[in-house]
């Protein structure tokens, strides 16, 4: 199968978005009417025709089970076009959430987005807990002292917060105001 037979299957307008070469692209569309089915031919397309490498992609979805799917359909595409070597790069294609391409941004960029190679992301309950220290910390409090619930990223917490109270509290102030 030659990469132009990957569009045979769209209707009209499905097949215009999957061909549209330049800029971004935005699919809104109600449940059911093929958005995935579209964006997963045109990346397939576009990759096996040499508009652009994996590398390239692009595609930011709401969830990770749905980037999950969007990736595997895609993968499938493309083996179905003999293109093994294309589906094997498609790890390099930054399909995910907004959660995680931002992640994967930051940790490429760290020193252009101006933040320590070693940040860490804090779970929920971590950052509820940031919030509790900024609030004492809005209400002049001096030190806070915390207990450890186990996690990895607590012990490091209590030993900057033991070995300088004050910029912890300046870096949860910072982080967590209003």
């Amino acid at each position: 199968m030659d990469a132009g037979r990957i569009l045979e299957s769209l209707n009209p307008e499905q097949r215009e978005a999957a061909e549209a070469t330049r800029g971004p692209l935005c699919i809104l569309a109600g449940a059911g009417t093929g958005k995935t089915t579209t964006i997963t031919h045109r990346i397939a397309w576009q990759v096996a025709s040499g508009a652009f490498s994996a590398s390239q992609v692009v595609a930011v979805t709401f969830t990770d089970k749905a980037a999950g799917e969007l990736r595997a359909r895609i993968r499938q595409r493309l083996r179905e076009l003999g293109r093994q070597d294309l589906a094997r790069d498609l790890d390099a294609a930054w399909i995910s959430t907004i959660h995680g391409f931002c992640h994967r941004l930051l940790r490429a960029y760290p020193f252009e987005a101006g933040i320590d190679p070693r940040f860490r992301v804090v779970d929920d309950s971590q950052g509820r807990v940031l919030r509790q220290i900024a609030r004492l910390a809005r209400e002049g409090y001096r030190s806070v002292v915390l207990v450890s619930y186990g996690s990895y990223w607590f012990p490091w917490f209590m030993r900057r917060l033991a070995e300088r109270p004050a910029n912890v509290l300046f870096l949860a102030r910072n982080l967590f105001s209003k």
